[in-house]
């Protein structure tokens, strides 16, 4: 998905500055895949910045809905279908 959105590299690079000790919630949210808790871990930092579960969900919807825009449906739903959890935000 980076490669449709050229700016989400430099969001988490603002991230990381923001809070290098947990990654920052930038980087959280591109290395949902990967390492660094996953979505429990991204989700526990958004606790931490004071969102309700309510709250991340409408994040979430609002991050995918931006993703298809610039990515189209195919790509998003394979990346969200690809991480547990994620897809019910679809």
């Amino acid at each position: 998905l980076q490669q449709f959105m050229p700016e989400a590299q430099q969001a988490v690079t603002a991230g990381e500055a923001d809070d290098p000790k947990a990654g920052g919630l930038m980087a959280g949210l591109m290395n949902m895949i990967g390492g660094g808790g996953g979505l429990m871990g991204l989700a526990s930092q958004l606790t931490g910045i004071g969102l309700s579960t309510g709250e991340m969900t409408t994040v979430g919807r609002e991050i995918l809905s931006f993703a298809r825009d610039r990515a189209g449906d195919e790509k998003v739903s394979q990346v969200a279908h690809a991480i547990p959890g994620l897809s019910q935000l679809l």
